[in-house]
């Protein structure tokens, strides 16, 4: 399984495995106190599904409070999760499995 999260803003990268789960899961609590994903749409894409989310976090120094909305696309195989690739929206999503909205 691989975690695409090269086009965040800061500190984009992609994890690979469980080992790279692990690590994303490990800079995320280092982060964050809380974050909180819930996804609001999913729209199918054949072997993909597009996800369209909302964001909460609060920062585990600061305490500051944040939201934001974005969307993943989820690709399967053999009723596996393979990849998931992180975007700053659903039109940036749905443009790179070449679908319009």
């Amino acid at each position: 399984m691989k975690l695409d999260m090269s086009r965040r803003t800061f500190n984009p990268d992609v994890y690979e495995g469980h080992d790279g789960l692990r690590r994303f899961r490990r800079e995320m609590d280092d982060v964050w106190e809380e974050f909180v994903i819930t996804p609001e749409q999913v729209i199918d894409a054949g072997e993909s599904v597009v996800v369209v989310e909302s964001l909460r976090a609060r920062g585990r120094g600061s305490g500051v409070e944040t939201s934001s909305r974005s969307a993943s696309v989820w690709t399967v195989r053999d009723g596996q999760v393979v990849l998931v690739s992180m975007y700053h929206d659903q039109t940036e999503a749905l443009k790179a499995l070449g679908m319009d909205e």
